[in-house]
């Protein structure tokens, strides 16, 4: 493709986004518009092309850092920050809204938002959601963040976190990143040990969510509370 075909290109894409938005899109055209608002007068259909041939999806390109990303030609940067903001802001946003809402009142968007911000994670990473007495979302804090199968798990720092905040509820969530929403003896384990910890300051362990990249699983809900 020559530069003046390409040309052409970028303004049909830019086009069919105008027109539609994203639905229709491919992965690589979906990067390619990302690419196109940083990168000039190169085609960046092969660097799309390349991103894909070594991360294998969007969200695993997403979730890399930015020395990695610069290692694709055509990569620099400045194109490899702006291509982790564009998940950074939709997690942002979608945080925004379940943060201070008037209860805890839809489960549905708390777990959109852990969807998006966990799927493509290489390594677990544990969650704690702080509540206050009217089930109202204060704060969402990383906790830990470990390797492909384990994240230690501080249970004093949780604690003392509920106890900064007020919180006087809590529900836990971590990542699987292998893709099994079942719990492990450990998940168990650790979720029994921090019930029984918070129990002591009248703080109630609501629930405790394993996130895979299309699924979840509730201990509440498999009556595992």
């Amino acid at each position: 493709m020559d530069i003046k075909d390409y040309s052409g290109h970028r303004k049909r894409l830019r086009d069919r986004y105008l027109l539609s938005g994203i639905s229709g899109f491919l992965d690589y055209e979906v990067l390619e518009l990302i690419l196109n608002t940083s990168i000039q007068r190169t085609n960046t259909y092969s660097i799309a092309k390349d991103l894909l041939d070594k991360y294998s999806s969007l969200n695993a390109i997403m979730n890399a850092n930015v020395e990695d990303l610069c290692r694709v030609k055509g990569i620099g940067e400045k194109c490899a920050i702006q291509i982790k903001l564009f998940k950074d802001v939709s997690t942002y946003l979608k945080k925004e809204t379940i943060l201070n809402q008037d209860g805890l009142t839809s489960i549905k968007q708390v777990i959109d938002y852990l969807n998006t911000y966990l799927k493509g994670k290489s390594n677990e990473e544990f969650l704690v959601i702080f509540l206050n007495n009217s089930n109202i979302i204060q704060r969402i804090n990383s906790i830990s963040k470990g390797t492909v199968n384990e994240a230690k798990v501080y249970v004093r720092n949780i604690i003392k976190q509920c106890l900064d905040y007020g919180s006087s509820g809590i529900i836990l969530v971590h990542n699987h990143p292998g893709g099994s929403t079942k719990p492990s003896q450990s998940d168990i384990d650790i979720t029994i040990k921090i019930k029984k910890a918070a129990s002591y300051f009248n703080i109630r362990v609501l629930d405790h969510f394993i996130i895979t990249n299309d699924n979840y699983t509730s201990f509440a809900g498999e009556n595992l509370l």
